[in-house]
């Protein structure tokens, strides 16, 4: 077993079964879109507003780096191009720009004006793991926290027949350090799970269960 560093807070968003906030001490609260100014705010969907209010929540004075890892971003924006562009041949500019895997860190910065390194990734089903590895080079590279953001909206009805997730639309955020907070642990497995987003936040709320990903993953006692 390995220790690959502290959870030292986390804050989820999921819209199952009602679209609300949890976090680390139990509390659960409202989305309330208090992160964002309107011309920013309508830029994003419920679950990209929702990103933006755990970044602020777990990194209040804007000074860390984010890795966000999202298996599909938003598919329903992305379909609606290729809608647009089989019906007239034409794409918006505008939509377009916030298809791509950054979008939700690009409307963060310039909310927040944090300025540190910000990386988006999606790794086909591995984004808990490639994101954990990630953090561990930020943190061993002396910075003293990271935010790992995990997040995934359910699958549209076009394509419920071909992708098992996401279940739910959910975001997770975990501030990671090398000493303050409860353990992560990984042990060498098999390759036994793609656990998306609402299966971390189901994990991080049970704390003696095991997440199965391309290592199996547990919570240290604190």
């Amino acid at each position: 077993m390995e220790k690959l560093a502290h959870i030292e807070d986390w804050v989820a968003w999921s819209n199952a079964p009602s679209a609300a906030f949890r976090s680390a001490n139990g509390q659960t609260t409202a989305l309330s879109g208090q992160s964002l100014p309107p011309m920013l705010k309508r830029r994003l969907n419920a679950q990209g507003r929702a990103c933006c209010e755990i970044l602020n929540q777990l990194i209040p004075n804007a000074d860390l780096p984010v890795i966000h890892a999202s298996r599909h971003g938003d598919l329903q924006t992305s379909l609606t191009l290729l809608s647009d562009i089989v019906s007239d041949g034409h794409a918006s500019p505008a939509r377009f720009s916030l298809s791509v895997h950054n979008a939700v860190l690009g409307v963060y910065s310039i909310a927040s004006g944090n300025q540190n390194s910000m990386q988006a990734l999606a790794a086909r089903g591995g984004e808990f793991d490639a994101a954990m590895e990630e953090a561990a080079g930020y943190l061993h590279d002396g910075h003293p926290a990271v935010v790992v953001l995990l997040s995934d909206d359910a699958a549209p009805v076009l394509l419920s027949g071909h992708l098992s997730q996401p279940r739910h639309a959910c975001a997770v955020g975990l501030r990671l350090t090398l000493s303050s907070g409860q353990p992560l642990c990984r042990t060498a497995a098999p390759d036994v799970g793609n656990p998306g987003p609402i299966d971390v936040l189901e994990w991080l709320e049970t704390p003696s269960a095991e997440l199965p990903a391309r290592a199996l993953w547990t919570l240290g006692s604190l």
